[in-house]
């Protein structure tokens, strides 16, 4: 709410306005190639009240003559102009204020500046609202900030950070929560006076119990967003072997990974060269595979976080995207690929997690557990290159179904 106060030598300027980008001296504004430049200079723009600003244009120029006019104006409040190449002004009141100058020279150019003053008031406070607190991925959450307040002042700014790298300055946003996990949503919030209070909330986002199932002639495209050559990589993925086949094709086929459950044997193939080893089970239950590469010291094939062989590798690996399914049949979930070699305590500890953010050298993670749709959200960020069942977002009989049936991931 605005409140008028006593003009005291130039203006008095009280209450909150719609406010320009200023400061201390003023960004000009000359209009480009115009030969005047108009300056603001202020004895400080930020204080308590009651705060005495005294503002000179002193440094404003034009090479076309001398400046023959200096026009300081209140902005909206239009409480009266004052002529002269300083302006003195008395706040008394929080709040964020704009005061503008402007100049003129000999030959009637003009241009102008304007700077903000900040009158800090009592502290606010920040309140998030939202429509739901919890509910499975895809979740969309409607917040609402404007519950925030302050005494004396009013909220000119609202910050939004939804803990997945998701940022908004809305007052009430809508945000997309693509992966599950507990993600901690903070808003803070500033005064026209420019003091500051942030608050939390919470947001539970579950995972749809879902995969992708394989017939044998379908598959899923997983796209890096470009092509990436790599020393080093880790590739990991829950499966579910019905008869087996290629579990994934890496780097346009430069590395496959195959399982056999008929005769309990993984391969891998690298370069056109075969490892093959030995597990127990690898067939009609949950199952999570794994695969470092090192150009340097070879590959190591893992199992639930245990390693079962190694082989030879062939050099650096050039990958855009990760082909999953192909000939292969039963299901497929959580998906990574990183761009460093994992431990097997690294594995062993993550392997039923589920990722909902950045983490350092990881390149990609796809949780496949939409549930419907053609699309394949990569849950490192919501900017990363989407994947799809099939070769595109388009319906096609290579997509591989959906199913309910899914590893015991959080």
């Amino acid at each position: 709410m605005l409140r008028r106060g006593a003009i005291r030598i130039s203006l008095l300027i009280t209450g909150m306005i719609a406010f320009l980008i200023g400061g201390c001296p003023s960004t000009p504004d000359n209009g480009g190639s115009s030969p005047i430049t108009a300056i603001i200079t202020a004895s400080s723009t930020r204080g308590t009240p009651p705060l005495r600003v005294t503002l000179s244009g002193a440094e404003s120029s034009s090479t076309a003559g001398d400046i023959v006019s200096y026009r300081w104006n209140a902005a909206a409040l239009a409480l009266g102009t004052r002529n002269g190449p300083s302006a003195t002004y008395d706040f008394d009141s929080p709040g964020r204020y704009t005061v503008l100058l402007t100049v003129v020279d000999a030959a009637g150019n003009e241009a102008a500046a304007s700077v903000d003053i900040r009158i800090q008031g009592e502290t606010p406070t920040a309140v998030i609202q939202s429509d739901r607190t919890s509910g499975n991925a895809p979740l969309t959450v409607n917040f609402d900030g404007t519950a925030s307040g302050a005494s004396d002042d009013t909220i000119g700014d609202y910050f939004w950070n939804f803990g997945d790298f998701g940022e908004s300055r809305d007052t009430k946003p809508a945000h997309v929560f693509l992966a599950a996990g507990t993600y901690t949503v903070t808003l803070r919030v500033v005064t026209g006076g420019g003091v500051e209070a942030t608050t939390t909330t919470e947001i539970s986002v579950g995972a749809v119990n879902s995969s992708l199932q394989f017939d044998g002639g379908q598959f899923a495209t997983l796209p890096l967003g470009g092509s990436q050559t790599l020393d080093a990589f880790t590739f990991e993925a829950w499966a579910k072997a019905g008869e087996g086949g290629t579990l994934a094709s890496i780097g346009n086929g430069a590395v496959t990974i195959s399982l056999s459950p008929t005769d309990n044997r993984l391969r891998l193939q690298i370069g056109g060269t075969s490892t093959d080893v030995s597990a127990t089970n690898i067939g009609g239950s949950w199952r999570h595979f794994a695969v470092s590469y090192d150009a340097a010291a070879g590959a190591i094939i893992y199992l639930d976080g245990v390693p079962l062989g190694t082989a030879a590798t062939n050099g650096s690996v050039t990958i855009d995207q990760v082909i999953l399914g192909q000939g292969f049949r039963g299901n497929i979930a959580e998906t990574r690929l990183w761009s460093v070699v994992r431990s097997a305590a690294e594995i062993s500890a993550a392997r039923s997690e589920r990722v909902t953010g950045a983490i350092t050298g990881l390149l990609g993670a796809w949780p496949l557990d939409e549930g419907s749709g053609q699309s394949l959200e990569n849950a490192l960020s919501r900017s990363a290159a989407v994947g799809s069942r099939g070769a595109s977002v388009s319906s096609e009989a290579s997509d591989p179904a959906w199913s309910s049936d899914s590893p015991a991931l959080p």
